[in-house]
């Protein structure tokens, strides 16, 4: 560990001409894509034009928003961003947050997703935090 660290900062060994602490990712990198729609949504506030861009560019990879899998990427790193803010939840948001974990759990076990090592650390992740909740 440390050796992409310098002074701190994050540095690409691969694309070193990337300046210091930036992260280059790409619209095609299939492990990439649904954090950069996520990214997408998150910077809109800011800058919709920009999201539109990146939208459209993930979308003319092959990226679809709407498939299961990535539905459910999305929620999930939502979810994961409100726990990591400890922000207390309503009553409402835990019923929609006990139905997504619900949602991802069953979807755990249609066979389709039972290769990919992240998605079924996702999976398990949906599980334990389902557990916790009274």
């Amino acid at each position: 560990m440390g050796t992409h660290l310098i002074d701190g900062e994050f540095q690409s060994d691969k694309y070193p001409t990337c300046p210091r602490g930036k992260v280059p990712l790409s619209t095609k990198d299939k492990t990439a894509q649904d954090l950069l729609w996520e990214y997408a949504q998150r910077r809109r506030a800011v800058d919709a034009e920009f999201s539109d861009d990146l939208e459209a560019a993930l979308k003319a990879q092959g990226f679809s928003p709407t498939d299961d899998e990535n539905l459910v990427l999305s929620l999930s790193l939502r979810l994961g961003s409100s726990y990591a803010k400890n922000e207390a939840l309503s009553t409402q948001h835990q019923a929609a947050l006990r139905g997504i974990m619900n949602f991802i759990v069953d979807l755990s076990q249609k066979p389709e997703f039972q290769g990919d090592a992240a998605t079924q650390a996702l999976f398990e992740c949906a599980k334990y935090v389902r557990s916790q909740q009274p």
